[in-house]
């Protein structure tokens, strides 16, 4: 949960930290790996470094962490034959930030109160699921990229399976249990819930 200041506002990350935080998500956009594929490769928690790059929240890394998500990052970039290996040097501010100012994380007002059902709405008209299956993970990365916030999960998923019933959308359950891809739907017949063996 956010906390926040006695004026109610969010709470603010000292600027060192926030410039560390940009340079984590510009290094993990560079090599296109999701905040959840980032965090099970470092081993950090579930939803650490998307809480950490929301501007609501107030959490930041640690030098261990910055340690692990460099590896898990290299480690990335070796299997896609990819960008240069990343240096622990290369997440951190290159001068002193002698400044005790804090600053606060930069919330985009235009979409400042999207909602999930908006943002989803929003990636479909971008076309990003016109060019096949996406899975969760995916398009929370690009309402994260797109809106600079990140949304429950479940309340994506929700979303998601709402616009699969009526049609918008099509899913197509995975080898996991309660795991779907989803595409825009062509046909328009709405989609069956577990479409795939139709």
């Amino acid at each position: 949960m956010a906390k926040k200041d006695k004026d109610g506002q969010p709470s603010k990350v000292k600027a060192a930290d926030l410039e560390t935080i940009n340079k984590v998500k510009e290094a993990r956009e560079k090599q296109e790996i999701s905040h959840r594929t980032l965090e099970n490769k470092a081993g950090l928690a579930k939803g650490y470094i998307s809480n950490a790059e929301n501007p609501r929240l107030t959490t930041k890394y640690t030098l261990g962490h910055l340690n692990k998500i460099v590896k898990a990052i290299n480690q990335t970039g070796e299997e896609r034959n990819k960008l240069p290996d990343l240096n622990l040097h290369d997440l951190l501010p290159e001068k002193p930030i002698l400044s005790r100012k804090k600053t606060t994380k930069v919330i985009n007002p235009s979409v400042k109160d999207i909602g999930p059902k908006n943002a989803i709405l929003t990636l479909i008209t971008n076309g990003f699921f016109d060019k096949g299956l996406v899975n969760l993970d995916d398009i929370e990365a690009n309402c994260i990229r797109l809106f600079g916030k990140s949304f429950i999960r479940k309340s994506l998923s929700h979303r998601l399976n709402i616009l699969s019933d009526e049609g918008v959308l099509s899913r197509h359950k995975t080898g996991e249990p309660d795991t779907y891809h989803y595409r825009k739907n062509t046909s328009k017949t709405p989609a069956s819930k577990e479409e795939g063996g139709i």
